[in-house]
């Protein structure tokens, strides 16, 4: 592979991992888990609200019992754990800065359960006060025969009921000093008023003068928890940290666009260097089978000239044969012919002059049609000649040329 080839192949290679890397951080933000989490947080803020509209109802009880409580406790603790698995895109800074909110509400939390703790027992003994005390003051009065005891027992128990469905502690002097009444007269009242009736009776009184201060404060420490401001706090920051995280993936989002831009540029200017190079390509490979078209005629003809030379060979064989004999036989005929004309002469006394004449006729014919011949031969056998030296591929040998003699042969071949 050559350094170029791999040079485009690692150019790509970052572009299609530089296109992959920014389509995935544009979407990192996952919307289920956006969901969830403030899915979390609101159901986070209904059960702190829910569990302290419980707490109120179980105070001046509306409820019969503290199941809600410990649903609801047992629920905001489960949430707590489900919202510590925080968004992965949300940043580590802002990851930080949620866990250090978690943390912060579940030790609130912890806290809250503690009152809660303290408040179930509590309450449980100022409920269980509050629920006989009614009912021995009533007994008490409906058996009092001293007229000024029963309104006593009335105002007390008047007093407690109301002392209990405030905050104030304005009745609580007032509730005193109607025990010390109690109290101061209890011989008088004797003979109507069991004693240990009325013992029970103050004792609830001063069971619910001590717990009722216990359980307001506990139920006024637990509704003053910032627990609904730390959720709030923490919804704020959860807010915050996704909004940067969606704007970090239309960054990703805008730097994907303009690089699919770049490389859709990129990809047309490669497709039209492609073209181009395809039409230079085109036109060499025309060019280049043209040429091979050329020298495949070329080969054709040169192999059909071979042929003919070797057929024109094959022929100028068998004719310079016989063609030789022709030359030769002419010239020993006009040899001959000389030499009988010499031998006439020696013997021309004894011939008749007429048949001498006729005989020397005869053989001045027979000489020139002999020397005829032997000049048609020899130009038939140069031409022969030729013919042996073209099927050779030669141009045959150089050697000097009578151009008369040259010219009147092919005036005579014209």
């Amino acid at each position: 592979m050559t350094w170029s080839r791999l040079r485009n192949l690692l150019i790509a290679l970052g572009a299609v991992l530089l296109l992959t890397f920014l389509f995935v951080k544009t979407r990192a933000v996952n919307f289920e888990a956006h969901n969830r989490f403030i899915g979390d947080l609101r159901r986070l803020k209904e059960l702190d609200a829910t569990l302290n509209q419980d707490l109120l109802k179980s105070r001046y009880a509306k409820l019969t019992d503290y199941d809600p409580l410990v649903a609801g406790l047992a629920e905001l603790k489960r949430l707590q754990t489900r919202l510590k698995k925080i968004p992965i895109f949300i940043a580590r800074k802002g990851q930080i800065e949620i866990n250090r909110r978690l943390d912060a509400h579940a030790v609130l939390l912890t806290q809250k359960a503690d009152l809660l703790e303290r408040f179930k027992s509590q309450n449980a003994i100022l409920r269980n006060s509050l629920s006989y005390f009614p009912i021995v003051a009533t007994a008490l009065a409906s058996r009092a025969t001293d007229r000024e005891m029963t309104t006593h027992l009335n105002d007390l128990l008047r007093d407690v009921l109301i002392y209990n469905l405030t905050s104030s502690e304005a009745l609580a002097p007032q509730i005193n000093a109607q025990v010390e009444m109690l109290l101061k007269n209890r011989d008088r009242y004797a003979p109507s008023v069991d004693g240990a009736d009325l013992d029970i009776l103050i004792a609830h009184v001063k069971t619910i003068r001590k717990s009722k201060p216990q359980v307001d404060a506990v139920t006024e420490a637990i509704l003053l928890m910032p627990t609904s401001q730390r959720t709030n706090e923490l919804d704020k920051a959860y807010d915050r940290h996704y909004h940067e995280a969606r704007q970090t993936a239309n960054v990703y989002r805008l730097f994907l666009y303009l690089f699919s831009v770049v490389l859709l540029g990129c990809i047309s200017y490669l497709i039209i260097q492609l073209e181009a190079t395809n039409a230079i390509i085109e036109a060499e490979v025309q060019k280049r089978t043209a040429e091979l078209k050329k020298a495949q005629n070329q080969l054709i003809l040169n192999e059909k000239m071979a042929s003919l030379g070797a057929l024109t060979a094959g022929i100028a064989h068998e004719i310079k044969n016989p063609l030789n004999f022709v030359n030769n036989f002419a010239e020993l005929s006009a040899e001959l012919t000389q030499e009988l004309r010499e031998e006439i002469q020696n013997q021309k006394e004894n011939l008749d002059p007429e048949t001498l004449e006729s005989i020397q006729e005869i053989l001045s014919d027979l000489q020139q049609n002999a020397t005829k011949i032997n000049q048609h031969g020899k130009r038939a056998d140069s031409i022969v000649e030729g013919m042996l030296l073209h099927s050779r591929g030669k141009s045959g040998e150089r050697r000097p040329t009578d151009l008369n003699a040259l010219m009147d042969e092919y005036v005579k071949l014209a």
